[in-house]
């Protein structure tokens, strides 16, 4: 199935509970039990676990992250927009799956754990201080 939106998500509230999170220059979307259903689609409950394939459509200089893999940034297609692909490979419950809009840099990294020796690390960039936090993973 493939789900196509626009629309601005980030105005829904249900009292005072809203999944979606904008500080200066970043917007998120995560939480649980139940984010996932504010922005797409989905039944959020872990015994209806899901793969994630998500493509996210960005001003051109801004980057996006999401669950699973990078397989792919496109910067050629739009001049003034980009698309991030996202692939997560293992069922998971759709509530796991987040997004996150912003000026980040993605990095190889390694990781101690013998079953992962490898991934991918993402900083954020604030605008405003222009430099990278602690490189750590």
């Amino acid at each position: 199935m493939v789900v196509a939106y626009s629309g601005k998500p980030g105005e829904i509230k249900q009292g005072d509970v809203q999944p979606w999170l904008a500080t200066d220059g970043e917007w998120t979307v995560a939480g649980e039990p139940e984010s996932s259903a504010w922005w797409y689609p989905a039944n959020d409950h872990p015994s209806d676990p899901a793969l994630m394939d998500v493509s996210i459509r960005v001003p051109a200089g801004m980057e996006a992250i999401s669950v699973g893999r990078l397989e792919s940034a496109d910067a050629g297609n739009e001049k003034n927009f980009d698309t991030w692909h996202w692939i997560a490979r293992q069922p998971m419950a759709t509530y796991l799956n987040f997004m996150t809009i912003g000026q980040l840099r993605a990095e190889a990294g390694r990781r101690s754990w013998p079953a992962r020796t490898s991934t991918r690390c993402l900083r954020s960039c604030p605008p405003s201080s222009g430099r990278w936090p602690s490189p750590r993973c």
